[in-house]
């Protein structure tokens, strides 16, 4: 078990997602019985890997049951598994994508670099405003998961 899947799940308690290239960029995701319950995209730059997208289905047998917190987990094995560090997105993440972030700090398995804040626009009035996704806040920060260190 690696030391991300143990510090996350040390109790063995998230679902089980498997993963699917497509013909396009898009990996999807499927639940244990084979059911696609979204989808993904990453990126690979400078010896890092993101997410670029993360799509759940959006109906209450999937909401809330650790599904979100299982890609990122089994994405990140698979990065670290390949030597890379993985990293939040370089310009925004959404508020779900924060709290497993701020989850990820709290395991002390992430490097706060850039601490997350509210990203902000001017309006054509000029005024600031929140940069909202689905009617709910968008955040900039910059963390990261190196891969452990080779013993």
């Amino acid at each position: 078990m690696s030391e991300i899947r143990s510090k996350l799940d040390p109790n063995n308690t998230l679902p089980i997602v498997q993963f699917r290239s497509t013909p396009s960029s898009f990996t999807e995701v499927l639940d244990e019985d084979g059911y696609v319950i979204g989808n993904f995209t990453t990126i690979d730059k400078d010896g890092s890997t993101h997410f670029v997208t993360i799509e759940l289905e959006d109906d209450e047998t999937i909401r809330g049951k650790g599904y979100g917190l299982a890609i990122y987990t089994q994405v990140i094995e698979n990065t670290h598994a390949r030597g890379f560090t993985f990293e939040s997105h370089p310009k925004i993440v959404s508020e779900k994508a924060k709290t497993i972030w701020d989850r990820f700090v709290r395991e002390k398995l992430a490097q706060e670099i850039e601490p997350f804040k509210m990203a902000t626009y001017i309006d054509i009035e000029g005024q600031m405003q929140p940069h909202m996704s689905d009617g709910r806040p968008e955040y900039s920060g910059l963390y990261r998961i190196p891969p452990p260190e080779k013993t």
